[in-house]
């Protein structure tokens, strides 16, 4: 039989990009670790993220990095969670014609990418009833 609608729904917060750390509850103030997160998902989980992509390029494409820590870069991050959830897609609120920007182009990329509006909801969900493209 087929379900129309979510089995479960779970949300998590970040800033500007996924990082290790993902936020629970209201104000970042349960976090839990992407890489756990990431774990968890299954070929039939879908993913949304929702953000406007628009972040200074270094937030995007910098590792954070010190001696001795190879941190992946936010660029890296959102290649992992594609990877562990190819049942994903990215709604941003900002108008397609703001999208003209090196972090929202890059993820983008990355992401299919889709207007925080009716039409874009629509398509998105569209692409997430599809079968995922691995």
């Amino acid at each position: 039989s087929r379900t129309r609608g979510f089995k479960s729904f779970k949300s998590y917060q970040f800033h500007n990009c996924v990082y290790g750390w993902l936020y629970e509850g209201d104000g970042e103030r349960e976090r839990v670790a992407t890489e756990k997160v990431l774990a968890g998902f299954g070929p039939r989980h879908r993913l949304i993220l929702v953000g406007d992509a628009s972040m200074a390029p270094y937030e995007l494409f910098s590792p954070y990095s010190w001696p001795g820590n190879d941190t992946p870069s936010g660029i890296d991050w959102l290649k992992r969670v594609r990877s562990a959830a190819p049942g994903s897609v990215w709604l941003n609120p900002d108008p397609k014609r703001w999208w003209q920007h090196p972090t929202v182009e890059a993820i983008g990329a990355v992401f299919p990418m889709y207007e925080l509006t009716v039409e874009g909801l629509r398509a998105a969900i569209r692409k997430l009833r599809a079968p995922p493209v691995v």
